[in-house]
């Protein structure tokens, strides 16, 4: 047929068949993964599937994910934390991408998939050249220091004495071997995991009695939400016990951390706070989406409402903030290879929600750190061991828009007016006076508010009572007859800003003379903001807070008043 046409038209035909060939091969699928350039939205045309993401459409009608750069909250746009490399490192990055920027903008595509979207991240990660405590010092700068408050003193070894350069890169490179070898395949334990619910540590100690306080509040609110108790062994909760909790909550599970069947085993010493519990309890719960809380946390709501929360569904994790900031100098930052962010605070682990499904090599990395004793020197506890995975990791975490409010009330001797007195100016002793409450007066935050994470003006989801356990008994039967045990707050005008604004705060000791004139058997600690005025509970700040106090009470929280509650060998009787 071609030499009927002849050689001219032949040769047109033949030259328009190859290229179509051309450009139906250029067209089709290709198994090359390839990483877009640092900056582009758009992510490779492979890869699993996403749920739970911000899409948008690029030029050929394909979804793309757009992680935002903000750790706070995605519906206030004016409240913004660059997450991305610094921009005054922008002369850094040359047209071709480096290890920093591919590991960043892998990190970004892996956000709302599944766990083993972060193994080729991981790669790049472990591969990082260490940076020194020098470097990762150079960002943080406070106005004035003085004025920030630190969990560890300016005396501690590695404060006076910069870690050394061998050592840093010593531990990291411990840490990235425990994430090329040793890290549990999410495949071979997803069908485990399915659901919501609650996590929470109890059976040692006084945490059982605390445990049923969070139980009832539960039910005070009407919440659904499913509850799993993790605890070591029939010696920590008993059957008998084990019957009353789900008593009083039927939709309570527990799980028995030293049986046969957990999937991460840790180890329990009697005696002593266990903190790597917490992320043992994580890694083994039924829960792909744990909330996890503390036994002496309640909640102001139901929590169900957290799960829909847009942190929650932007970052797939939700970190409350502490008081304090991480300093400096802490070997933290260069072992992670995290320059150090003046603008962020310690976690404070009294509550956490988590995604497994996306996270659940992060909690690994989390429960690696907490059970190496080396990290104990400049961690505290737990609490940090999240965060600092998540930045080892180089990846985002979602946290409130709005910072803590400190909930307790204002110490009165007997005799003066309860707060809230309105105060006369001229019966202030001392310029002080106001931020106490008044004349011969003291505040005493003993709990924390910690809110919705959706909004500056989110209410208080949380009252975790930390340091309600330092307070003895005759400070709290004053307190419950002089204004109320839970009647006063302190909430910054800058909890709105997350950044490296800072707010005078501190635990301080409250000798508590106001309580009792014979003197009191110890005295307790208190959390303080010196230049915030306290306000009374209930005001148009704190209107979920109405009738906490009474629904507290009726729920058992002031348990430690109730001697009836204690057998002799000192062991919680549920039944009393």
């Amino acid at each position: 047929m071609l030499a009927q046409l002849g050689r001219p038209a032949a040769r047109w035909i033949a030259v328009a068949v190859v290229l179509l060939i051309l450009l139906v091969w250029h067209a089709g699928p290709s198994d090359n993964l390839s990483i877009p350039r640092f900056g582009s939205s758009s992510p490779p045309a492979t890869g699993p599937k996403t749920e739970d993401v911000v899409t948008g459409a690029t030029g050929d009608g394909r979804q793309h994910m757009e992680v935002p750069n903000v750790v706070a909250n995605p519906s206030r746009p004016d409240i913004v934390l660059d997450t991305r490399p610094d921009a005054q490192d922008a002369d850094k990055f040359p047209d071709q991408p480096t290890a920093e920027q591919s590991a960043w903008q892998e990190a970004q595509q892996a956000q709302s998939q599944q766990a083993d979207s972060y193994l080729e991240h991981f790669k790049r990660i472990v591969e990082e050249p260490p940076m020194s405590v020098k470097d990762t010092k150079a960002t943080c700068h406070w106005t004035d220091i003085k004025d920030v408050d630190f969990q560890f003193g300016d005396d501690a070894d590695w404060v006076v004495q910069d870690r050394s350069d061998a050592e840093i890169a010593a531990h990291q490179k411990e840490w990235h071997d425990f994430v090329k070898s040793e890290l549990i395949p999410y495949e071979t334990v997803a069908p485990k995991f399915s659901g919501k619910g609650i996590v929470v540590c109890a059976g040692n100690e006084r945490s059982l009695l605390r445990l049923q306080v969070l139980l009832r509040m539960l039910t005070h609110l009407q919440s659904k939400v499913p509850v799993e108790v993790h605890y070591f062994g029939d010696e920590e909760l008993s059957e008998h016990n084990r019957t009353d909790l789900q008593g009083m909550y039927p939709n309570t599970f527990f799980n028995d951390l030293n049986g046969p069947d957990v999937i991460l085993s840790t180890k329990h010493e009697n005696f002593w706070i266990n903190y790597n519990v917490k992320t043992a309890s994580l890694l083994n719960s039924r829960f792909a989406e744990p909330l996890l809380m503390d036994s002496d946390n309640v909640p102001v709501s139901d929590p169900a409402g957290l799960w829909t929360s847009e942190s929650y569904k932007t970052f797939g994790t939700v970190f409350w903030p502490d008081i304090a900031r991480t300093r400096k100098e802490n070997p933290m930052w260069a072992i992670t290879n995290t320059p150090c962010k003046p603008d962020e605070y310690e976690q404070e682990s009294g509550q956490l929600l988590v995604d497994k499904r996306r996270f659940w090599y992060h909690l690994q990395l989390a429960a690696w750190f907490g059970h190496q004793d080396y990290y104990q020197k400049f961690l505290l506890g737990d609490k940090d061991c999240f965060r600092f995975a998540w930045h080892a990791l180089k990846t985002p975490y979602g946290r409130p828009a709005r910072w803590l409010t400190s909930v307790g009330y204002v110490g009165r001797p007997k005799g003066e007016p309860d707060f809230p007195h309105e105060m006369a100016p001229s019966e202030f002793d001392d310029s002080m006076s106001k931020y106490q409450g008044g004349a011969k007066s003291t505040y005493c935050g003993h709990s924390f508010g910690q809110h919705h994470p959706d909004g500056v003006d989110a209410p208080i989801q949380f009252v975790h009572g930390g340091l309600l356990k330092t307070l003895d008994n005759a400070r709290i039967i004053h307190m419950r007859e002089h204004g109320g045990f839970f009647s006063a707050y302190k909430a910054s005008s800058k909890a709105s800003v997350i950044s490296a604004v800072t707010e005078k705060v501190h635990i301080k000791y409250d000798g508590g003379d106001y309580a009792s004139e014979e003197g009191l058997e110890h005295g307790s600690q208190c959390t303080d903001m010196d230049e915030v005025v306290p306000r009374p509970i209930g005001d148009s700040n704190t209107k979920e807070l109405v009738g906490f106090e009474d629904a507290f009470a009726k729920a058992g929280g002031f348990w430690m008043l109730n001697e009836t509650l204690w057998n002799d060998n000192n062991i919680p009787n549920l039944r009393n």
